[in-house]
């Protein structure tokens, strides 16, 4: 019974050892720089805000899934990519391929009201307001009384609206 045993152990060993070394060879590279690509009117520290992958890690596949997931729903991105470019064995380089939407959609109504007054609003909506993602919506509006109006908001951090 004792000589059965042995050979399943060193078998078992040298299975590990090799899965062990197999482990090794096989390392992720780690990512050296991020760049990029196709900005416009976004300000790159902005989108920096929203990538959470990092320079001096390894590059996990699900992470820059997500990275992209983020871009995609923020108003100011229409598409975005990315791009693995390896630069040695043991580091890489991380490239975001990124469109951007045209942010800036005017608002036109015209109406008549009792009595056959008549009423209007003019405005523009911008949508990557200072290239930070707020959204500005400026309007001029004349129903019963003039009224002019800013708001300025970022859903995702603090709203704030300013009434003239």
């Amino acid at each position: 019974m004792i000589l059965i045993q042995k050979p399943k152990g060193v078998f078992l060993f040298i299975f590990l050892f090799g899965w062990v070394l197999a482990a090794q060879q096989n390392k992720v590279p780690i990512i050296g720089e991020i760049k990029v690509e196709g900005l416009k009117k976004s300000e790159r520290s902005f989108i920096d805000i929203l990538i959470h992958s990092e320079a001096g890690k390894a590059i996990d596949s699900s992470l820059v899934q997500a990275d992209i997931l983020r871009l995609i729903r923020e108003p100011a991105v229409s598409h975005a990519t990315y791009e693995i470019i390896q630069i040695d064995e043991k580091e890489a380089e991380l490239v975001f391929h990124i469109e951007e939407n045209f942010t800036l959609i005017p608002a036109v109504d015209l109406w008549t009201r009792v009595e056959d007054q008549f009423a209007y609003h003019l405005g523009i909506n911008d949508y990557n307001f200072l290239g930070r993602g707020y959204t500005a919506v400026f309007f001029l509006q004349k129903k019963y009384l003039f009224r002019v109006q800013l708001f300025v908001w970022k859903s995702q951090f603090y709203n704030v609206s300013i009434r003239v």
